[in-house]
């Protein structure tokens, strides 16, 4: 289904309660951008880590894919509703959302029939929840202070100073400018006549906040008993004087305060899915997904923390199981997935092959996503998640089964959830994978976000580089007289490679033998340069 700004408060309900009914969501981003330049090989989490930070951050979320998927035990059968949720962002003055947006991003969008005007004209906005609770948190006190206000004992000329102190300092007659005079004196002549009428309300269109705040303190001083307010309406700033008691004065601002509860609630737009998601813990599956959930933090939640261990502590106070179909389909080898291809970990070669698979069986809610024909959709690919998650678990599952070594461990689990649809969510071989995220150009190629991870010694490590692109591994071996079990090779591109050596005792010989840090060009008859891991790091950071 497709959910834009003209149908979102028609959808918004039945979208919220089917993600709170739901066993588990797929989800997906399209995004303006992937990283600011090509991000270097890692062998440190921490700095693997920094770099996504602060191209997340440059980038913008404009797709958002979510699929729910539910579980009917009277069917035995999943069902997948899938929801592509066009994204736009709402600046400001204050805030006017300067994003890039690389051209690779957007030749590869284009061509897959991206509409970037529906985007534009369609895309719903959002704010996120630490910018929600902030603002909340200061409505609360003034609801605070309004509250002690409307019960104190006071005139009706106090009461109409309204309740919060005044802080502003006064504006001088000389700092007016004359235009602004000549209104107020103008406007002066129909509030006197409106005075003396049975009116209740007067109101001016008047587009100047220094106008209007000008206005306020002489109106206040010339009219004590008057209430004077502001509006927006019909695209119009409006300068409001009411006659009032003193229980429409309460009323009022007891009013105001609930008015701006409600906007607040109002400008959450979709983050209002994240909300839901977060309050009940769903889990969540993705792709591939580490990009996707810097992402979705970055956009929904706050700014991405300043270190790896702060990120982990967040993600695990605001989310619940996270999978990664990609991590899941590589770490549980090729055996295991009975030929279905963990060779290629793509999402829509995996996809193509489990698609034809029986169980589980898997009823799609929309039409349109039979075919591949809106691949790279983000709502597409989150149900292609999806589908590859529910597959995968069920061949591990069946798998499981067939060892002899967990027939009885099995079928005390079986037992336990009752076979009910938490089958697949909370069976072991899932909770296995729960948290491991696979990571791009970085050793270890695993992130564990609610565990250890694994940590390589940076000492052993060194950056060959400048080679013929003719060289393979055995030239590798031979050049510097090393058997494979001494080192083992990670492949960067043609000409670069590192080198990590096995064991510590052979380090420093190595560096005595081979690098040569010092240089940056080769000599003559030189067929390569080295450079140990660290200093290679510091020409990034």
């Amino acid at each position: 289904m497709d959910v834009t700004i003209s149908n979102w408060e028609g959808i918004k309900p039945d979208l919220l309660q089917d993600l709170e009914c739901c066993n588990f969501v797929s989800f997906d981003f399209e995004l303006t951008g992937l990283s600011l330049t090509q991000p270097p090989m890692f062998y440190n989490l921490d700095l693997y880590y920094k770099f996504h930070k602060e191209s997340v951050s440059s980038f913008l979320t404009i797709q958002l894919g979510v699929t729910t998927h539910h579980y009917s035990q009277k069917k035995d059968k999943w069902a997948a509703n899938s929801y592509n949720i066009w994204m736009f962002p709402i600046s400001s003055r204050k805030d006017p959302k300067i994003k890039n947006f690389s051209c690779s991003a957007f030749e590869f969008l284009r061509s897959h029939n991206f509409d970037f005007n529906k985007w534009i004209d369609e895309g719903i906005s959002w704010k996120r929840l630490s910018e929600f609770e902030s603002g909340l948190g200061n409505i609360k006190k003034d609801q605070k202070l309004i509250e002690e206000w409307a019960k104190k004992e006071m005139s009706l000329q106090e009461r109409a100073k309204g309740p919060f102190p005044q802080t502003q300092n006064k504006i001088r007659k000389e700092q007016v400018k004359q235009q602004v005079l000549e209104e107020y004196y103008n406007v002066c002549e129909q509030v006197s006549e409106w005075v003396d009428s049975e009116g209740k309300e007067f109101k001016y269109n008047q587009r100047s906040p220094f106008a209007r705040r000008y206005w306020y303190q002489k109106f206040r001083k010339k009219y004590p008993n008057l209430l004077i307010d502001t509006s927006y309406e019909n695209g119009k700033h409006m300068f409001c004087l009411k006659k009032c008691n003193e229980e429409e004065m309460k009323d009022h601002y007891l009013q105001k305060i609930q008015d701006k509860i409600f906007y607040q609630h109002e400008q959450l737009e979709i983050t209002e899915i994240f909300l839901t998601i977060k309050e009940n813990k769903i889990p969540i599956v993705g792709h591939n997904c580490w990009l996707d959930l810097l992402h979705l933090y970055n956009t929904f939640i706050d700014d991405l923390p300043e270190t790896l261990k702060e990120f982990k502590t967040k993600v695990r106070q605001n989310f619940g199981p996270i999978y990664d179909t990609k991590a899941i389909t590589e770490l549980s080898g090729c055996e295991k997935l009975n030929g279905i291809g963990a060779t290629n970990t793509s999402l829509s070669f995996l996809y193509n092959e489990v698609k034809e698979l029986k169980k589980p069986q898997i009823e799609i809610s929309a039409d349109r996503y039979q075919t591949s024909e809106f691949c790279h959709e983000a709502g597409y690919d989150s149900l292609m998640t999806g589908v590859i998650f529910l597959r995968l678990s069920e061949i591990l599952l069946q798998n499981e089964e067939h060892d002899s070594r967990d027939q009885n461990n099995r079928k005390r689990q079986l037992n336990a959830i009752g076979c009910d649809q938490n089958f697949v969510l909370k069976s072991i071989v899932n909770q296995e994978f729960n948290g491991k995220v696979k990571m791009f150009r970085c050793m270890p190629n695993m992130i564990n976000l609610f565990g250890q991870d694994i940590e390589i010694n940076l000492d052993r490590m060194f950056y060959l580089y400048d080679f013929n692109k003719e060289w393979d591994n055995n030239k590798i071996f031979t050049t510097f007289e090393y058997q494979k079990n001494i080192f083992k090779i990670n492949w960067i591109d043609d000409v670069s490679c590192f080198i990590e050596l096995k064991h510590k005792n052979r380090v420093s010989d190595f560096k005595k033998k081979f690098v040569n840090n010092k240089n940056t060009r080769k000599k003559k008859n030189q067929e390569y340069l080295m450079k140990t891991y660290l200093d290679y790091q510091r020409q990034f950071f």
